[in-house]
């Protein structure tokens, strides 16, 4: 029988599209999300100096960090935690005090940071990463992408839409917690013991169980030291410069104490509220006050100590929104 000739050219035509197909593989892994040094640092960002275009930045050949390198991403916390194949990460860091990258995902350039040393005093207008184990407020399996708190967290280019599409279509995002403060009330008001109570609402927005810190556990001296309370920033009659806080009252316990006791378990979806009292707040006069609160624990812990037969501990540290509060008289 014969072929016709059309017959013969639709069947290469075919025949060669699934060869290409076969060969493609999908995106490479730096498209998908990667960190990529400059070759040279652009000119210090300052609030209100614009950066120019990502574009015109040239970035080195081979990325410092690609998707192949991660775990997951916590995309409340904004921390990588690296796989076995790229611990110690360490090793790769710049060796300058100060080193810019620009993050790609997606296959596109998202926003410019810095790897920055804690001896450098440049503090950059832009996400940056700790650059020196010894100072790192995490193993050596997590990088946390800081955001500075003199910048607009709505304006936070962190939460960049085509990273957060480009994790989950590669099954690397986690959505981490959501913790929300209410409820702040003065209980009882003496000079130098006013004592606050303030209520806190913890999400697990993953399918997956977490392990948080409870302060019911904790107790509410421990759970102090970690999140340093609720810190009350003036409206009249405090000026907006000042902030009251209570101090620290208990010895501070060494990086690596901790208690599995001093964890709760969160299911997928679940919530837990929690109400603390804490005192030693200087006096706190009849007024209208803004208030905020970063929820955090202990972070040294080790991979292996994270990860339990029903979930894993939750590491990191959330920003919660402001919250505005009533002293009567």
């Amino acid at each position: 029988m014969k072929v016709s000739v059309h017959w013969r050219l639709l069947l290469i035509t075919v025949l060669a599209g699934l060869v290409l197909a076969a060969g493609c593989g999908g995106p490479k892994a730096e498209e998908v999300f990667a960190i990529y040094l400059l070759e040279e640092n652009p000119p210090a960002a300052s609030p209100g100096q614009p950066l120019g275009s990502l574009d015109e930045l040239t970035l080195q050949a081979e990325p410092l960090l690609t998707i192949a390198d991660l775990d997951f991403y916590d995309y409340a916390t904004h921390c990588i935690y690296l796989n076995d194949q790229a611990v110690p990460f360490a090793a790769r860091f710049p060796s300058a005090n100060v080193s810019s990258f620009v993050l790609v995902a997606g296959g596109e350039r998202c926003y410019l940071g810095y790897f920055i040393s804690p001896v450098s005093s440049y503090l950059p207008m832009t996400p940056f990463i700790m650059m020196d184990a010894n100072f790192s407020f995490y193993p050596e399996d997590i990088l946390a992408i800081y955001y500075p708190q003199v910048l607009d967290i709505s304006e936070d280019v962190r939460r960049d839409g085509r990273i957060r599409d480009s994790l989950l279509a590669a099954g690397k995002l986690r959505e981490g917690l959501s913790v929300a403060l209410s409820d702040v009330a003065v209980t009882d008001r003496r000079a130098g013991a006013t004592t606050l109570s303030y209520t806190i609402t913890i999400t697990n927005n993953d399918d997956g169980a977490v392990y948080v810190p409870d302060p019911d556990k904790m107790g509410s001296g421990i759970f102090h030291y970690y999140t340093n309370g609720v810190v009350i920033t003036g409206k009249d009659p405090f000026s907006h410069s000042m902030t009251a806080s209570p101090p620290r009252d208990i010895s501070p316990p060494a990086p690596d104490e901790w208690e599995l006791a001093w964890f709760t378990r969160l299911g997928g979806g679940e919530t837990i509220t929690r109400t603390v009292l804490l005192g030693g707040y200087p006096d706190i006069p009849p007024g209208t006050y803004n208030c905020h609160f970063t929820y955090s624990g202990p972070s040294h812990i080790g991979k292996s100590e994270r990860s339990l037969p029903d979930g894993r501990l939750w590491l990191g540290e959330i920003q919660v929104a402001e919250y505005e509060f009533v002293v009567s008289d």
